[in-house]
């Protein structure tokens, strides 16, 4: 049995013993071991760059194809009419011509899914909030909600502006109508009634700003009176 520590150092590089006759190199062991080996990165140069560039731009803007419907297919609207019988010659609502149904389902994938299929356990919007209230909820995120677009797509800022006042505009037609109907007096009533992520003077300000810039001067008047009717 080998008593203290420097005795068995003395037993292990012994050379009569057989326990440790050569030292070990532990550098040249790791050496040969991939996960210590580093291998040479390749440079990137300026024409790397620029071919990556060109390749993101090719992939964000390739054009859409465009599907053209028929007058007899099923209304894209989702009616269940035909084409011809339903959005064919109607005009375009404002927001129709900013962004499509599409574009809009897009842009409110991360808003609260719907109660329309319901899941055992879940909590809704709808349980708390009617319909309406939804919707003009959804019309504000649409104007306000970040975005997060790339830097070589990103929009004019007229454009993302002329978007804000669209959607606002129409939230706030919607708005008017529900306070008018419901009676409400003030907009702290409507707040803790019926905003559900965006209290009213938040949203209604940007709005009136927009519409500042826009020189749209009769739907300011009815904004403005309508504050100071609340």
């Amino acid at each position: 049995m080998i008593e203290g520590y420097a005795e068995c150092v003395d037993m292990m590089f012994n050379d009569k013993e057989d326990i440790c006759k050569t030292p070990i190199n532990a550098a040249d062991l790791l050496r040969g071991w991939a996960m210590f080996e580093q291998p040479k990165q390749k440079e990137f140069s300026k024409k790397d760059m620029k071919d990556l560039l060109r390749a993101i731009d090719a992939e964000y803007e390739r054009p859409k194809k465009k599907v053209k419907i028929g007058r007899n297919d099923p209304c894209p609207c989702g009616s269940g009419k035909k084409y011809k019988h339903c959005c064919l010659n109607k005009p375009k609502a404002p927001i129709d011509e900013v962004e499509t149904e599409q574009e809009r389902k897009k842009w409110l994938k991360h808003y609260p899914v719907s109660a329309s299929k319901r899941e055992t356990g879940r909590i809704y919007l709808e349980d708390f909030f009617d319909s309406e209230s939804i919707e003009i909820d959804k019309l504000i995120y649409l104007a306000l909600n970040y975005r997060p677009i790339p830097i070589w797509q990103s929009e004019a800022e007229d454009a993302v502006d002329n978007r804000k006042r669209v959607y606002l505009s129409e939230a706030f037609k919607k708005f008017r109508e529900k306070v008018k109907r419901e009676g409400i007096k003030t907009v702290r009533e409507y707040d803790e009634k019926y905003s559900i992520h965006y209290q009213c003077r938040e949203w209604i300000e940007v709005l009136q700003t927009l519409l500042e810039e826009s020189g749209d001067s009769e739907l300011l008047e009815d904004v403005s009176q309508c504050c100071k009717n609340m």
